[in-house]
């Protein structure tokens, strides 16, 4: 346990973050060289070899695998806290290959879904910037002109579009006054009744709960193969940062362990992972639970995987509805009032 507290510390300290491609590609081919036989200070010397210009950052790895600094703490500055805290277990308590592997796996498909949602952007991006020029366009030459057409009717009368501006102007205020709301609920609230929240979210939710399954069933059973119980599990956790998930995961379940629950009452602590109590009510080896465990979690990814796919099949539709409202929008707020002038005329 002071080996885990002395690798972690207090926080994570501020670095330049990798991008989610570079990480990915770096896991990926360390995984590559890994299972090639090579050890990690070996298969980092590799990866420098093979670039035409060494990456700085790698040099400077190179140098802290040499001093003897372990890859998660020479890492620790460019990582996010996830996959910091994954490599420190593996490192500990798991297998350091088949961790990498999974991170370059995860990170890999990352990337991918978020190319190809910008990728999805574009076009209605495109549509938007074309709109936008239509509605200057009318703004500037076409407005003047229904101004001259309508006349005093036009100047006088209280029209649609002030009625537009009041209840855009209304909306926007509710909207603010709510999100205010929120964001002080937020910031009052423990970082665990954050991530409880998060899952309860509309679209997002489900997939962030998706992956905190996939995320903590997968270093949960690197924990079991290690030999450690839930109860050791607990009190290793604690030594993470406070505002951790997995400090306030351990935290919790370690609290109410102490007061003589089990699994099956923690039905609030276990939103996360639910079928966790399921595992260990079947009375098998802490061997078996983790290979059941680690089954869990390769299919926990590929249903994340699933689910962040279809969201993003929904992305281009939902941008194209935005568009055609704002098109319906604009042509009703310069045509409207004409016709209520042509109707007066009458």
């Amino acid at each position: 346990m002071a080996g885990l507290r002395q690798k972690i510390g207090k926080t994570l300290p501020r670095g330049e973050k990798w991008s989610a491609k570079k990480q990915a590609l770096f896991f990926k081919d360390l995984a590559g060289m890994l299972k090639a036989g090579f050890s990690i200070h070996q298969a980092v010397i590799n990866l420098k070899r093979a670039q035409v210009k060494p990456d700085e950052d790698l040099i400077e790895l190179d140098e802290k695998l040499q001093r003897g600094i372990s890859l998660s703490q020479a890492l620790k500055k460019h990582l996010q806290a996830a996959t910091y805290y994954q490599l420190v277990i593996a490192e500990l308590h798991g297998s350091i290959e088949e961790s990498i592997e999974q991170l370059g796996m995860y990170l890999e498909r990352k990337n991918t879904q978020k190319n190809k949602l910008l990728g999805l952007l574009i076009y209605p991006l495109f549509l938007l910037v074309f709109l936008f020029g239509i509605v200057v366009f009318m703004k500037i030459f076409l407005e003047p002109q229904l101004r001259q057409f309508e006349g005093a009717t036009y100047e006088s009368g209280f029209d649609i579009r002030q009625l537009g501006q009041i209840m855009a102007l209304a909306i926007l205020l509710v909207l603010s006054i709510y999100l205010g709301k929120v964001y002080c609920w937020w910031r009052k609230q423990k970082a665990l009744n954050r991530h409880y929240w998060y899952c309860s979210l509309p679209l997002i939710g489900r997939i962030y709960q998706q992956y905190c399954r996939y995320y903590l069933s997968f270093n949960l059973a690197m924990l079991l193969n290690s030999g450690l119980d839930l109860k050791d599990i607990c009190r290793l956790l604690l030594n993470f940062e406070k505002k951790s998930l997995f400090y306030q995961l351990g935290y919790e379940l370690n609290r109410q362990l102490n007061q003589g629950q089990d699994l099956g009452a923690m039905e609030q602590t276990l939103i996360f992972m639910p079928e966790l109590k399921h595992f260990f009510e079947l009375g098998q080896t802490k061997t078996e639970i983790s290979a059941q465990l680690m089954l869990y979690a390769k299919f926990s990814y590929h249903k994340l995987v699933r689910q962040i796919d279809n969201l993003l099949a929904l992305v281009q539709p939902l941008c194209f509805l935005v568009i055609a409202l704002v098109i319906i929008g604009s042509y009703l707020s310069m045509l409207l009032p004409l016709y209520n002038s042509l109707g007066e005329m009458k």
